[in-house]
């Protein structure tokens, strides 16, 4: 899905990301795309708060990364990587915990948002079953702006598929020590 500053042709979005993601955590480099009337405006305002530039060895060794065409490169390895963990955990989901929770639509990215199948009750006696069986994740409640149906927000892409397949499995076994 492209970031709404794709679709801006007025200039009225300000895009500000961070390399942390894309690199790694220490990296702690972040950018903003900014309308050219806010330019100067952002440059003077974070001069106020942070008189001295921080990171510079960090900038100039990543904009000659960026330059030489390694993070390019690197993209594309990542994106093939975790896009192979994004199919093989759907794939997962799918045969194994499909009585648990329906998958939005998504065919990238680190992160795969479900909506829970049962009732509020079973959900928090799911999450606690699934704890005990060392499977934690995200109540989605945390990203809604009005309460709405019990969903999860699963991150697997700091696992392997062996990790990926244990962790539903082990969600599989949660739901079924709830039934006894």
């Amino acid at each position: 899905m492209e970031p709404l500053k794709a679709l801006d042709d007025g200039g009225h979005v300000i895009y500000i990301g961070s390399f942390s993601k894309t690199m790694f955590f220490d990296l702690r480099l972040g950018y903003a795309v900014l309308p050219k009337p806010l330019v100067k405006p952002v440059i003077a305002a974070k001069s106020l708060y942070e008189p001295v530039t921080s990171a510079l060895l960090e900038q100039r060794a990543l904009a000659r990364f960026i330059f030489k065409g390694g993070y390019s490169r690197h993209l594309r390895r990542m994106t093939r990587l975790y896009g192979g963990r994004h199919r093989f955990f759907r794939s997962q989901m799918e045969k194994k915990a499909s009585h648990l929770f329906q998958l939005e639509p998504g065919d990238a990215g680190l992160h795969v948002f479900a909506t829970w199948l049962h009732d509020n009750v079973k959900y928090d006696l799911f999450k606690e079953a699934a704890s005990k069986r060392g499977v934690e994740f995200r109540d989605a409640a945390v990203y809604r702006l009005s309460p709405g149906s019990p969903s999860a927000c699963f991150g697997f892409s700091h696992l392997n598929e062996e990790q990926i397949e244990k962790g539903v499995d082990r969600m599989a076994l949660a739901w079924e020590d709830m039934q006894k």
